[in-house]
C-alpha cells in the first residue's frame, strides 16, 4: 500500500507541477521542527512527532473521533444549527465538522511544521485504506508547494488507537489540542498541563498582565470596559525547552473587514518584548514549550491596572486571551520573508474558505496570476467528493492596506463562507 501511495503521490505531483500552471515553491522563515530544536537541552534524543487534530465537546466527529467527554472546550457548533435538526442536517454538519478538524486546519499546521512526522486523522466516516489515500493525496499537494527540506512526513490514520510510535519513528507527540485518546501517548507536555494553561483560572491566577480577576471554575466574569484604547493585538510566538522566546508575528485588525491582518515590520518584536517575555517565563515555570498566541488590548498609560504602573510615554498591555498552542496566525508568522522582506508586500492574513463546485485546479485557474506573484498562498485544502464543495485555507499578501483589502475581497467573493 505504501509503494502504491507513493506512486499515486508522484503521479499527481508530476501532473500539478509539470502542468500549464506551474506555480512557485516556498521558503518558510523557519519551522516548528527547527523551533523546537533551539535551545534544547534533549536535541536529538528524540524524535518528535506533532499531532494537529482539533476536538470538539458536542458532537462526534466522526464514528473513529468521539467528542472529548473529559477535555471539554467552548463550542459553537449547535450556535446556527438547531438542535432538533434533522438527521440529515445532523450528519452533514458532522461531515463539515470533520473535515475542518480533521484536514483543513491540521493541514495549516502541518505546513508549518517543517521536517518531522504529523499525524493526520481521516475526516470519512469509513476510515479505509481508499479514504486515507485520497487524504494524504490532498495534504501532500498541499505541502508540495514548499520547499522539500521544509515539507513534513505525513501519516493518515483512522483514529489514534492506530497509531504505533515504533513504526512511525516517533518517541514523543507536541499537540495542538487535547484529544481524550492521548493520554495513551508519551507527549512533550502532559494533557493536564496543555489543558490547564488554556484555561482563563489559569490566565486569571498568573500574576500576568490582564484584567481577568481570579477565578474558580464555573465563575462568570464581569468587568468594565477597558478605558482609553489604542489598538487590538494577536501575537505569535515561541517559546523553547531552555525558557528562551522567539517573536514569530503581529496582527491587528484591518478597518472596513473582520480579518486580522499581519503587518510586516520588524520594530513590532521590539515593541511587545517585554510582555512575550513575561509570558514566556510563565509557560515555561509550567514546563511548557512550543507555539503560543496572545490576544492583546494596548491602553493608553493612564489606563493601566493599579498593579501594572506605566509612565506616560509608555503604553500598556492587557492580556485578554492566552492561546497556547499553535495559533491561526503562525504560518503568517513563517512567511514574513516570503511576504515582507523578499516581495515588499507587507500586509497579510489568513482566512478559511468554503466553495461550492470549485476544485483546487479551478480556484488556482481563477487566481493563477497572484499566486505565481507569491500574493496569494493556498496552505490548506479538501474536496469533499460527496457534495462536490471544497474548504480550504488561503494567505493573500499586498504592498498596501488599501491593495491588500482589494486582494482579500477578491478571493472572499467565491466563496459561500469565510472565517478568519
Amino acid at each position: 500500500m505504501k509503494e502504491a501511495l507513493n506512486n499515486l503521490f508522484s503521479f499527481t505531483l508530476s501532473l500539478f507541477q509539470g502542468g500549464p500552471r506551474v506555480l512557485p515553491q516556498f521558503e518558510l522563515d523557519t519551522t516548528l521542527a527547527e523551533l523546537y530544536e533551539l535551545n534544547n537541552p534533549s536535541k536529538g534524543e528524540d524524535r518528535l512527532g506533532y499531532l494537529v487534530c482539533l476536538t470538539n465537546s458536542e458532537i462526534d466527529q466522526t464514528s473513529t473521533i468521539p467528542r472529548n467527554t473529559k477535555y471539554l472546550y467552548q463550542e459553537t457548533t449547535f450556535a446556527t444549527t438547531a438542535i432538533e435538526a434533522t438527521p440529515e442536517q445532523r450528519r452533514q454538519l458532522r461531515r463539515n465538522l470533520a473535515i475542518k478538524y480533521q484536514s483543513v486546519a491540521p493541514q495549516h499546521d502541518a505546513f508549518a511544521a517543517g521536517d518531522m512526522p504529523v499525524i493526520l486523522f481521516d475526516p470519512d466516516v469509513d476510515g479505509s485504506d481508499n479514504s486515507l489515500c485520497y487524504l494524504q493525496e490532498y495534504a501532500e499537494r498541499t505541502m508540495s508547494s514548499l520547499n522539500r527540506e521544509q515539507r513534513p512526513k505525513l501519516l493518515c490514520f483512522a483514529s489514534p488507537d492506530q497509531i504505533s510510535l515504533g513504526e512511525c519513528g516517533i518517541d514523543r507527540f507536541a499537540i495542538k489540542a487535547c484529544l481524550d485518546g492521548y493520554d495513551a501517548f508519551p507527549l512533550v507536555v502532559d494533557l493536564e498541563t496543555n489543558y490547564f494553561l488554556n484555561t482563563k483560572a489559569a490566565l486569571s491566577t498568573s500574576r500576568l498582565p490582564s484584567y481577568t480577576p481570579k477565578s474558580t471554575p464555573s465563575t462568570l466574569i464581569i468587568s468594565d470596559l477597558v478605558p482609553d484604547s489604542v489598538g487590538d493585538w494577536g501575537l505569535t510566538f515561541f517559546v523553547t525547552e531552555s525558557g528562551d522566546c522567539v517573536f514569530l508575528a503581529a496582527d491587528r485588525q484591518v478597518i472596513g473587514t473582520d480579518s486580522r491582518a499581519w503587518i510586516g515590520s520588524d520594530s513590532l518584536k521590539d515593541k511587545f518584548t517585554s510582555i512575550m517575555r513575561q509570558i514566556g517565563a510563565w509557560l515555561s515555570s509550567h514546563g511548557y514549550y512550543g507555539p503560543y498566541g496572545a490576544d492583546i488590548r494596548e491602553t493608553a498609560a493612564a489606563a493601566a491596572a493599579p498593579e501594572h504602573s506605566a509612565t506616560d510615554e509608555q503604553p500598556v498591555y492587557h492580556i485578554v486571551d492566552l492561546n497556547v498552542r499553535s495559533t491561526s496566525s503562525l504560518v503568517l508568522g513563517l512567511m514574513r520573508g516570503h511576504f515582507s522582506r523578499r516581495r515588499g508586500l507587507h500586509y497579510a492574513s489568513a482566512f478559511t474558505i468554503s466553495v461550492e463546485d470549485m476544485t483546487r485546479d479551478v480556484f488556482i485557474r481563477r487566481f493563477e496570476r497572484p499566486m505565481r506573484e507569491g500574493r496569494v498562498v493556498v496552505v490548506s485544502w479538501y474536496e469533499d467528493r460527496e457534495s462536490g464543495s471544497s474548504c480550504g485555507r488561503v494567505v493573500v499578501g499586498a504592498e498596501t492596506e488599501e491593495r491588500f483589502l482589494r486582494e482579500v475581497v477578491g478571493v472572499m467573493e467565491v466563496g459561500l463562507e469565510v472565517r478568519w
